[in-house]
């Protein structure tokens, strides 16, 4: 599966979803007409008995009504008309498919997928509906069929861009970057106004590390498109693979701009900052950063994807300033963030033990706080906060049995239920303590 690590974090999951209802205007300008056929491309012609008998006007006005029901989004009533509709003309392709289209927009998708197969087993050359049956197998997240229809579309149109940009993207979530560069170079050229085509074939020439390639691409994307964020911040991590960290650093400044909620934006800007040796100004994109992300857990898909692509240094000032606010937290009896903090922290350097020391005091003084906010539901929250904690280092085990000492004496306000709450806390001490030292 690909994983967008260091690239376009918003555009390699875009997908052109607009489901085709291309059908309606040929049947419209005949639908006041006494019909002997319901459409030229996929129904022969009737006898006047055959079009007396199922009238196949009606049919066409039923159809007619039906459009307009999608147009206003009133799906449920265009799907009453088709049902009509196919009751007096079975074997119309284009009603199944328009009633498919509806059955999709009410999140019906295996009853879609039946109309479109529906379609396609009377025409099998219809691309429209092969794209929405597409649809629909993205939809459930069927993603091998969903791209055989794509392809199927590209054999019967072979640049059709939807097809083609689809199909690519979605080689590109899966890491297959040769086929995803190929199809989405063809979605380019198909569409030379599509910004999502030439970023993702950004994406794609970044994943098999032709960075250059990747630039002019992301390049190419603005140029369509100069207001989208998410690209300068693709092209500003690209250009810093090519060391070009000044037409980064404008790239994060374009994007911080555009865009200047984004924390992870002012985050990478900091990384790059760091890199230069900017460091005041890292600082201060770190801390901004960090605010606008509020929880610092936010931060690890982040950072965990840069330690892959920025040197360790750079990233230096933000572990000290995440152990600052640790810090901060703990002093402002914030356990919970302090906890949230060291455990990022210990997340990317396991070795740290002074931060380790802190995670697990912290731990500690939000067992206890748990314990005063609920003190006559201690035994629940203490139970399951040891059982998760098991793993904590044997030296800290004593500070638990101090802990417990001072919970059961505040557990014993509580008459009815302290002698035995007390009890199984230092049962549940005993055992932790033994499988510490096992």
């Amino acid at each position: 599966m690909y994983n967008d690590n260091n690239l376009s974090k918003s555009r390699a999951d875009h997908l052109v979803t607009k489901l085709h209802n291309q059908y309606s205007s040929s049947i419209i300008t005949r639908g006041n007409q006494l019909a002997r056929k319901i459409t030229e491309e996929s129904t022969p012609h009737e006898t006047e008995e055959h079009a007396e008998k199922y009238n196949p006007l009606i049919a066409s006005n039923l159809y007619i009504n039906a459009i307009s029901y999608v147009n206003r989004g009133e799906f449920r009533e265009a799907i009453q008309d088709l049902n009509q509709a196919l009751q007096i003309c079975p074997n119309w392709p284009e009603a199944y498919h328009t009633r498919g289209n509806a059955k999709f927009q009410l999140g019906q998708l295996t009853d879609a997928i039946h109309d479109f197969n529906q379609a396609l087993s009377i025409n099998p050359n219809l691309a429209p509906t092969y794209l929405n049956r597409a649809m629909c197998y993205l939809g459930n997240n069927d993603i091998p069929n969903a791209i055989e229809d794509f392809s199927k579309v590209i054999n019967i149109q072979p640049n059709h861009f939807e097809a083609l940009y689809n199909r690519g993207t979605l080689y590109l979530q899966q890491g297959i970057f040769y086929l995803a560069i190929a199809d989405l170079d063809s979605a380019s050229k198909s569409n030379h106004k599509s910004n999502l085509a030439f970023c993702n074939l950004g994406v794609a020439y970044d994943g098999v590390g032709n960075i250059k390639s990747a630039v002019e691409n992301y390049t190419k994307a603005l140029e369509i498109d100069p207001s989208d964020a998410a690209v300068y911040i693709a092209r500003a991590k690209a250009l810093i693979k090519l060391n070009k960290r000044d037409q980064a650093l404008e790239d994060y400044n374009h994007s911080i701009a555009l865009d200047p909620q984004n924390g992870h934006s002012l985050i990478l800007r900091g990384c790059c900052n760091s890199c230069a040796g900017h460091f005041i100004q890292a600082e201060e994109d770190f801390k901004a950063g960090i605010e606008l992300l509020q929880h610092t857990s936010s931060l690890l898909t982040i950072v965990s994807a840069l330690s892959e692509s920025v040197e360790e240094s750079a990233l230096h000032p933000l572990y000290d300033l995440l152990k600052q606010t640790g810090d901060l937290h703990f002093a402002e009896s914030k356990f919970k963030d302090a906890v949230e903090d060291y455990q990022f922290i210990v997340s990317l350097e396991p070795q740290n033990i002074p931060v380790q020391t802190r995670l697990e005091n912290a731990k500690i003084m939000l067992l206890k706080a748990q314990e005063n906010a609920y003190p006559t539901q201690g035994r629940a929250f203490l139970f399951k906060d040891i059982k998760d904690n098991l793993g904590m280092e044997k030296h800290f085990f004593l500070d638990f049995v101090s802990l417990g000492a001072q919970i059961s004496r505040s557990i014993k306000k509580v008459e009815k239920f302290a002698p035995e709450i007390a009890l199984e806390l230092f049962r549940a001490l005993q055992y932790a303590l033994q499988d510490g030292a096992s």
